[in-house]
Protein backbone atom coordinates (compact mmCIF):
# COMPACT_ATOMS: atom_id res chain seq x y z
CA UNK A 1 0.00 0.00 0.00
CA UNK A 2 1.39 3.40 -1.01
CA UNK A 3 1.31 6.33 1.41
CA UNK A 4 0.99 9.09 -1.17
CA UNK A 5 -2.24 10.94 -1.75
CA UNK A 6 -3.11 11.74 -5.35
CA UNK A 7 -5.87 14.18 -6.20
CA UNK A 8 -7.64 13.51 -9.50
CA UNK A 9 -9.71 16.31 -10.97
CA UNK A 10 -11.24 15.88 -14.39
CA UNK A 11 -14.74 16.40 -15.70
CA UNK A 12 -14.53 13.44 -18.09
CA UNK A 13 -15.78 10.29 -16.30
CA UNK A 14 -13.95 8.04 -18.77
CA UNK A 15 -10.59 9.65 -17.95
CA UNK A 16 -11.26 9.26 -14.24
CA UNK A 17 -12.21 5.61 -14.73
CA UNK A 18 -9.05 4.76 -16.69
CA UNK A 19 -6.70 6.58 -14.30
CA UNK A 20 -8.43 5.12 -11.24
CA UNK A 21 -8.13 1.60 -12.66
CA UNK A 22 -4.42 2.12 -13.38
CA UNK A 23 -3.80 3.40 -9.86
CA UNK A 24 -5.68 0.48 -8.30
CA UNK A 25 -3.62 -1.93 -10.39
CA UNK A 26 -0.51 -0.18 -9.04
CA UNK A 27 -1.58 -0.83 -5.46
CA UNK A 28 -3.05 2.57 -4.65
CA UNK A 29 -6.23 2.86 -2.63
CA UNK A 30 -8.85 5.05 -4.32
CA UNK A 31 -11.08 7.28 -2.21
CA UNK A 32 -13.72 9.35 -3.94
CA UNK A 33 -14.40 12.83 -2.58
CA UNK A 34 -17.19 14.96 -3.91
CA UNK A 35 -16.28 18.36 -5.26
CA UNK A 36 -18.04 21.63 -4.63
CA UNK A 37 -19.47 21.46 -8.14
CA UNK A 38 -21.08 18.10 -7.40
CA UNK A 39 -22.58 19.45 -4.19
CA UNK A 40 -24.09 22.44 -6.01
CA UNK A 41 -25.46 20.14 -8.72
CA UNK A 42 -26.98 17.94 -6.03
CA UNK A 43 -28.55 21.00 -4.37
CA UNK A 44 -30.05 22.17 -7.68
CA UNK A 45 -31.34 18.65 -8.40
CA UNK A 46 -32.95 18.49 -4.96
CA UNK A 47 -34.80 21.78 -5.53
CA UNK A 48 -35.80 20.69 -9.06
CA UNK A 49 -37.70 17.77 -7.51
CA UNK A 50 -40.15 20.37 -6.18
CA UNK A 51 -39.84 23.30 -8.62
CA UNK A 52 -40.16 21.94 -12.17
CA UNK A 53 -39.02 23.77 -15.30
CA UNK A 54 -37.30 26.72 -13.62
CA UNK A 55 -33.64 25.68 -13.69
CA UNK A 56 -32.36 29.18 -14.58
CA UNK A 57 -34.21 30.69 -11.60
CA UNK A 58 -33.00 27.94 -9.27
CA UNK A 59 -29.40 28.45 -10.41
CA UNK A 60 -29.65 32.20 -9.80
CA UNK A 61 -30.98 31.63 -6.29
CA UNK A 62 -28.15 29.18 -5.56
CA UNK A 63 -25.56 31.64 -6.91
CA UNK A 64 -26.94 34.31 -4.57
CA UNK A 65 -26.69 31.85 -1.69
CA UNK A 66 -23.09 30.97 -2.53
CA UNK A 67 -22.18 34.66 -2.92
CA UNK A 68 -23.71 35.43 0.49
CA UNK A 69 -26.09 37.79 -1.28
CA UNK A 70 -29.73 38.72 -1.09
CA UNK A 71 -32.63 38.08 -3.44
CA UNK A 72 -35.94 39.89 -3.70
CA UNK A 73 -38.56 37.71 -5.38
CA UNK A 74 -41.40 39.68 -6.92
CA UNK A 75 -44.34 38.45 -8.92
CA UNK A 76 -48.06 37.88 -9.02
CA UNK A 77 -49.56 35.36 -6.59
CA UNK A 78 -49.28 31.70 -7.51
CA UNK A 79 -45.80 31.62 -9.11
CA UNK A 80 -44.33 29.39 -6.36
CA UNK A 81 -42.00 32.04 -4.94
CA UNK A 82 -42.58 30.87 -1.38
CA UNK A 83 -42.34 27.21 -2.42
CA UNK A 84 -38.98 27.86 -4.12
CA UNK A 85 -37.45 29.47 -1.04
CA UNK A 86 -38.97 26.84 1.22
CA UNK A 87 -37.47 24.09 -0.97
CA UNK A 88 -34.07 25.81 -0.87
CA UNK A 89 -34.22 26.03 2.90
CA UNK A 90 -35.14 22.36 3.20
CA UNK A 91 -32.40 21.31 0.75
CA UNK A 92 -29.66 23.04 2.76
CA UNK A 93 -31.08 22.03 6.13
CA UNK A 94 -31.98 25.61 6.98
CA UNK A 95 -34.99 27.25 8.55
CA UNK A 96 -37.54 29.00 6.37
CA UNK A 97 -39.33 32.14 7.49
CA UNK A 98 -41.46 34.26 5.20
CA UNK A 99 -41.65 38.06 5.25
CA UNK A 100 -44.79 39.56 3.76
CA UNK A 101 -43.92 42.81 2.03
CA UNK A 102 -46.28 45.77 1.64
CA UNK A 103 -45.90 48.70 -0.77
CA UNK A 104 -44.73 51.19 1.87
CA UNK A 105 -42.14 48.87 3.49
CA UNK A 106 -38.48 49.86 3.26
CA UNK A 107 -35.38 47.69 3.61
CA UNK A 108 -34.60 49.44 6.89
CA UNK A 109 -37.90 48.08 8.25
CA UNK A 110 -36.39 44.59 7.99
CA UNK A 111 -32.73 45.05 8.81
CA UNK A 112 -32.81 48.22 10.89
CA UNK A 113 -30.70 51.29 10.43
CA UNK A 114 -27.57 52.82 11.90
CA UNK A 115 -27.84 55.81 14.19
CA UNK A 116 -24.73 57.94 14.31
CA UNK A 117 -24.67 59.74 17.64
Amino acid sequence: MHEHEILLMDSDPQVLRVVSRALKDGGYQITRKSSGVEKVQKLVAEIEKIIVGQKALICRIVVALLADGHVLLEGVPGLAKTLLVSALGAAIGGVFRRIQMVPDMLPSDLIGTYLYV
